[in-house]
């Protein structure tokens, strides 16, 4: 019996949808666009997306390129540390992943990503 007195109450051109519209629903509007879009898709999103990536890789490959020095000797002990740092990692993989959550290892990559950025 009080719900349908409610419901013709709330039912009548009392303008409650104007109301909400224009004070609750556009103050979240507004909020989400710039709260959402401006800083979380169009800030940090591209600084660490393509635009960060691409920064990131052009300023490496420029620090690699003034590492290159011709001599031969360089180039051998490159290779070969690169080769046994590979047949380190696959021969003790079950050990790192034992001893070290492979999370904490993403959150480390990720970390030392950061960390050459700001160089």
């Amino acid at each position: 019996m009080i719900g349908r007195k409610i419901y013709t109450f709330l039912n009548r051109k009392w303008f409650f949808d104007k109301f909400y519209n224009e004070f609750i629903n556009q103050f979240f509007l507004n909020f989400g666009y710039h709260i959402s879009y401006k800083t979380i898709d169009r800030g940090i999103i591209e600084m660490v997306g393509p635009w960060g990536l691409s920064k990131t890789v052009l300023s490496k490959s420029n620090l690699l390129a003034s590492a290159q020095t011709g001599s031969v000797y360089d180039y051998a002990l490159a290779m070969f540390l690169g080769v046994m740092g590979a047949l380190l990692l696959v021969e003790f993989w079950e050990l790192i992943i034992f001893c070290i959550d492979p999370s904490l290892l993403i959150i480390f990559f990720i970390t030392i990503f950061f960390c050459s950025r700001q160089n």
